[in-house]
């Protein structure tokens, strides 16, 4: 960039220069970027990974509901077979009188018994399990993984998160949440940047 200024004839360094600019102040504005529209765009940054985060969160929750309710529905479902087949023994057990017979059908009793007691606790297991894993994923997308990094959530008195300067007044008492803990204050001044007076 060549930036001679106030000369009447071109220089050389003006036809080999990729662009001229009338003044040296005028090729440092075009040189520097927008600080503006750096702000802007690093706030649309902030805004995507935040409804990305939020919808992963939903997504997580949504997976915690379900796994819930289709566990309780095979445990119901099992819980219920079995209970019919240890009726039908116990009807056949009682219809029919050969001592072998009964030892036959006394040995599956057993068998159904065990079956019994020990599926729906691998069933608990494994969903306790998931569960954990889903809790893991909450816990490094939520609210208390980014107090850990050195953010603050600060709210008003109602407990609604504050977001802009807009919603701050002066002597306006606010609660401010960290990583090891909270504290209340009253605000003494607010300054908005240039952007938010735009």
């Amino acid at each position: 960039m060549s930036a001679i200024g106030h000369e009447i004839d071109f220089t050389i360094c003006d036809f080999v220069a990729d662009v001229r600019a009338p003044t040296p102040s005028a090729a440092a504005e075009l040189i520097v970027p927008d600080v503006v529209d750096l702000r802007r765009r690093i706030d649309g940054c902030e805004r995507a990974v935040s409804r990305e985060l939020i919808k992963r969160l939903r997504d997580a929750q949504q997976e915690i509901d379900v796994g819930r309710e289709t566990l309780r529905r095979c445990l119901a479902h099992r819980v219920d077979n079995y209970k019919r087949g240890l009726m039908h023994l116990a009807s056949a057990l009682q219809a029919r009188s050969p001592a072998r017979e009964i030892g036959i059908r006394r040995n599956r009793f057993v068998d159904l018994r065990r079956r019994l007691n020990t599926s729906p606790l691998r069933l608990v297991e494994n969903a306790k399990q998931r569960f954990v894993r889903t809790e893991g994923i909450l816990r490094v997308l939520g609210p208390d993984a980014t107090l850990r990094r050195g953010y603050s959530i600060t709210t008003d008195e109602s407990g609604k998160v504050i977001r802009t300067v807009a919603a701050v007044y002066p002597r306006m008492k606010i609660h401010t949440r960290v990583n090891d803990g909270e504290f209340g204050s009253d605000v003494a001044v607010v300054v908005p940047t240039t952007e938010s007076n735009n």
